[in-house]
């Protein structure tokens, strides 16, 4: 119920922002991300749950689902949407 939305939202996202020459680089640092991020995540988790027990850790991964939904409101106007195909194809080639 975590990463099936958050693989769903990203890759919009991800489709959005990124110009479309770029979209599989793109994509890929999106996976290592997440990849890494939840590998962190879990580890930590799992040393706050070895040591305080499970309700100690289940507040820890809720605050931190509402520290990255305030960052993603945050960050929201920051957003660009991606140039033309023509302006990225005419920057890769130097031009």
């Amino acid at each position: 119920m975590g990463i099936a939305p958050t693989l769903i939202t990203a890759f919009g996202l991800i489709a959005e922002i990124v110009p479309s020459a770029a979209l599989t680089e793109g994509m890929a640092w999106l996976i290592t991300g997440l990849s890494i991020g939840y590998g962190i995540a879990s580890s930590a988790v799992g040393r706050i749950a070895d040591a305080h027990g499970a309700r100690v850790a289940f507040s820890v991964t809720i605050a931190s689902g509402v520290l990255v939904g305030v960052l993603g409101i945050a960050l929201y106007r920051r957003m660009a949407v991606a140039p033309p195909a023509e302006e990225v194809v005419a920057l890769y080639a130097g031009r």
